[in-house]
């Protein structure tokens, strides 16, 4: 059955998919507009919203910041290898540290990468240290990031077919 929770979890409509693109653009649109686009009407378009929210499929609501427009934001990759026996310790560490942003484990030579913003480069060399320094890290390799060309951050990629974020780009343009 579509929409079920199955053990894998959750199985989305096309629908859902096609909400879920147009809430990652703007989560701040109005659901009488939301509706509008996806051709239901609003009183259905929240009941697909809290079934989205009640399964966890919709974890929450964030802004994005435009890094851009912030004086003095210096951002930074970080590749590290760890000591296998001290994951959990290096994340608990690196949790403590407010210009961590995000940790991904990733495959490969390397275990993390981890994504740090400071307000200077005095600052990321500090906290890179920091890291550095931190027991169970095994060496790193950091990349300063020169110039954003575009940032999406989208969870939901999950879809076959047209372009969920072309769909809601052309839906902004058009006024829909």
């Amino acid at each position: 059955m579509s929409g079920s929770v199955h053990e894998q979890g959750f199985r989305l409509t096309e629908k859902d998919k096609q909400l879920l693109a147009l809430l990652q653009k703007n989560a701040r649109e109005p659901t009488s507009s939301l509706a509008r686009k996806l051709g239901v009407s609003r009183t259905a378009l929240q009941e697909r919203i809290q079934r989205l929210e009640s399964a966890g499929v919709i974890d929450g609501y964030s802004v994005r910041v435009n890094q851009s427009k912030l004086i003095y934001t210096v951002n930074c990759f970080t590749l590290a290898v760890c000591n296998n026996k001290t994951y959990s310790d290096v994340i608990a560490h690196l949790r403590t540290m407010d210009s961590v942003q995000a940790v991904y484990a990733i495959s490969g030579d390397w275990d993390f990468v981890i994504h740090v913003a400071t307000e200077t480069l005095e600052k990321l060399n500090a906290e890179l240290t920091r890291i550095n320094m931190i027991k169970g890290v095994v060496r790193t390799t950091s990349c300063i990031v020169m110039e954003t060309k575009f940032d999406r951050r989208l969870a939901f990629m999950g879809r076959t077919g047209p372009n969920l974020l072309q769909e809601a780009d052309d839906h902004m343009a058009s006024g829909e």
